[in-house]
């Protein structure tokens, strides 16, 4: 048994998780799917002071609430902003790190720096609609548009101190949602990691919900985690 942390993107919430979650547990492993801050069912919470640090808390204190010394983190799409905050915080605790389509930010940069998405004057930014996101399934791509709530602007434009702790986590991986094509930063960031050593990048064909198309793949990467460091390959599935 082995404990996993999984960090949702901008607009959504733990919902996201639910099939990665039920795979999961199914093999006995303790898995939490935090919803951030002023998202979805915590929307109720959303101020204009909600900010990327947080995001970060949110999840330093889930993982600790939940009693894990040890654990996997993962995070998808803005998520990758936030597990990279939180390995600076708890990287002694972190076994393995995975990125699902995701920013992985260098030091001083934000998610608009980033081409996450462009930020007004307003406290939220609103969802962009869930046909955008290459889902493959019709049903799931209406689910995911009832589902999504407005994002805090702050968490976006807030840049991140970065001191490089998520590079020195022994397990590195990073999946490439092929079929979503609206933010290039994913595909330069799955080829600039795959030139470096220790990272396991994986080429997905399927859209930028990596956890809601392909499970499966996100289930397996998660458990290769525990087995020890990546190996530096890449491969296309």
């Amino acid at each position: 048994m082995a404990n996993f942390v999984l960090v949702h993107g901008a607009w959504h919430g733990g919902w996201c998780w639910q099939k990665v979650v039920d795979g999961l547990r199914e093999r006995g492993h303790q898995v939490i799917a935090p919803t951030l801050t002023g998202l979805a069912e915590r929307r109720h919470l959303l101020t204009a002071d909600v900010d990327l640090d947080t995001h970060i808390a949110d999840i330093v204190t889930a993982a600790r609430d939940a009693g894990f010394d040890r654990y996997v983190l993962c995070g998808h799409s803005y998520g990758g902003m936030v597990i990279t905050g939180v390995a600076e915080v708890d990287e002694a605790a972190i076994d393995g790190i995975v990125y699902l389509d995701a920013f992985v930010p260098g030091d001083g940069q934000s998610a608009a720096m980033l081409g996450a998405v462009a930020v007004s004057a307003s406290d939220t930014v609103d969802p962009f609609p869930a046909s955008l996101f290459a889902i493959a399934d019709p049903a799931q791509e209406r689910w995911v548009d009832a589902m999504m709530t407005p994002h805090p602007a702050r968490t976006i434009t807030q840049a991140l101190r970065v001191t490089g702790a998520f590079s020195r986590i022994p397990y590195r991986a990073y999946i490439l949602a092929d079929r979503f094509r609206a933010a290039p930063h994913f595909h330069d960031t799955h080829a600039a990691l795959s030139a470096e050593p220790g990272w396991k990048t994986i080429i997905a064909d399927v859209g930028h919900h990596i956890m809601i198309d392909d499970p499966a793949l996100v289930i397996a990467t998660l458990e290769e985690a525990l087995q020890g460091a990546s190996n530096g390959t890449t491969i296309t599935k």
